[in-house]
């Protein structure tokens, strides 16, 4: 269903603005202007206690609000996850924000009571990161599951299926076994582990466009490598799922099914709340299915 914008309100359109006019200006002043606050808030400060406490509330902000104008991704990537970090982060907030309100508290009371008030919010704060980074980890497996070929055709005009090399870096998977007509690789991404893709060697555009000697071993390679891919993952069962739709070169998503695991059936569905698995896991099982396969070394 398409949403009527114009049921908007008014502060919600004029936020709409604000974004975009925002995005367009130079990273340069978005930082000079967002570090009016910080030096506010440090002003403030320092008026109640003196200059040392007032620079570490401006090094403070001015660090948090920095970091989220720029985005500076090694950043990102570390605080990713971490719960705990939302949690000491509440802590000066806190403590800063009842130095300027209450004059009357001596500081070793207003930190007291900031790092209690840390303490009551840390569980919540780590539950909310826990379950941001489960979505997040079920929006990358449902990229592979859903999509895992989504980008089929080069620049040049060449299948990257055809070039297995480039395919396997582009879909962060490794191969694991292929004789002359056909070849597998798993996975090293997403919630489920296991997860592989057998494609054939030649180029066959499609399903019905199946001929030759691939049409006659397909049957015993597919279930040869199904086999394989439950057992190296403890699977109840491997979903196959053939789309076609988005990539001009014949290829079996395999799909490891686990009772009570991410993988709820249909087209590659995955629990929302289910976590990517570890890069263990993942190594372990591209291991297992190339061992049980005498694969490729």
């Amino acid at each position: 269903m398409t949403r009527d914008h114009s049921t908007r309100t008014p502060a919600a359109s004029l936020r709409l603005r604000f974004a975009a006019w925002q995005n367009r200006l130079p990273v340069t002043w978005q930082v000079i202007s967002l570090l009016a606050l910080p030096v506010a808030i440090g002003t403030a400060v320092y008026r109640h206690h003196g200059w040392a406490l007032g620079l570490a509330a401006v090094l403070f902000y001015g660090f948090l609000f920095t970091v989220g104008t720029i985005r500076v991704p090694e950043y990102e990537s570390w605080q990713n996850g971490k719960g705990t970090w939302d949690a000491i982060m509440s802590v000066p907030m806190v403590f800063f924000s009842l130095a300027i309100l209450f004059d009357e508290l001596a500081l070793w009371q207003t930190g007291a009571i900031a790092v209690g008030v840390g303490a009551v919010l840390a569980p919540f704060l780590i539950r909310r990161r826990r379950v941001l980074r489960a979505r997040e980890g079920a929006q990358a497996a449902r990229s592979v599951l859903l999509a895992p070929l989504d980008r089929p055709v080069l620049s040049d005009g060449e299948c990257l299926l055809c070039r297995p090399a480039d395919a396997d870096r582009f879909f962060e998977r490794r191969r694991v076994w292929e004789d002359e007509h056909w070849r597998l690789s798993v996975v090293l991404r997403g919630a489920v582990a296991g997860f592989a893709h057998l494609e054939s060697r030649r180029h066959i555009p499609y399903l019905a466009d199946l001929d030759g000697p691939e049409a006659a071993t397909l049957g015993p390679v597919l279930a040869r490598a199904t086999a394989a891919v439950r057992e190296a993952t403890g699977a109840d069962k491997v979903y196959v799922y053939v789309f076609g739709d988005r990539v001009p070169h014949l290829h079996f998503n395999l799909a490891p099914y686990h009772p009570g695991g991410p993988l709820v059936g249909g087209a590659g569905q995955v629990r929302p709340d289910a976590p990517a698995a570890s890069a263990a896991a993942h190594d372990a099982a591209a291991k297992a299915v190339r061992h049980l396969l005498g694969g490729l070394a």
